[in-house]
């Protein structure tokens, strides 16, 4: 049986597709580090959730890659954006959608024995082009950013 789906995992569902990014890393020293990815994301469990894998590079920085899996819980109202990338990180984002076009998420964890929390905003400009910014704090600190736009390839 194949639940209904709510409109918030509907607008999950934009998601799906390939898509490459463009994006800056900005340290609290002042480096920038300029990257790229690329995304491929597919739906899965009978359209209930979105299965991700991200590839990336940045100057001065390792090659990497990140498999996610989004959903959408309807008892909590909550979207979950589960990742584990080659970095070693194993987030859970947790986060709501403050309109049609606009998710918020959040991760509070620990990185480097501090205190670590990792705020992301993602923003549909238009069906095929998406902004994101994310903000780190560890310890209390302000950390690094990455802000980028995501462009839908098809």
């Amino acid at each position: 049986m194949t639940a209904e789906q709510p409109k918030e995992m509907e607008a999950l569902r934009r998601w799906i597709g390939t898509w490459k990014a463009d994006y800056l890393v900005r340290f609290p020293d002042g480096k920038v580090h300029e990257g790229t990815m690329t995304v491929l994301a597919t739906p899965m469990a009978a359209g209930q959730g979105i299965h991700m894998d991200a590839k990336g590079e940045a100057r001065g920085m390792e090659p990497w890659e990140a498999h996610a899996l989004w959903g959408f819980d309807t008892e909590s109202g909550e979207v979950h954006w589960f990742a584990v990338s080659s970095m070693g990180e194993v987030h859970d984002h947790v986060g709501v959608w403050k309109d049609e076009d606009t998710l918020e998420l959040e991760w509070r964890g620990v990185e480097g024995s501090k205190k670590a929390v990792e705020h992301t905003t993602f923003h549909w400009k238009n069906p095929r082009e998406v902004e994101m910014r994310t903000v780190n704090t560890m310890g209390g600190q302000q950390g690094h950013t990455i802000e980028g736009t995501w462009r839908k390839r098809e």
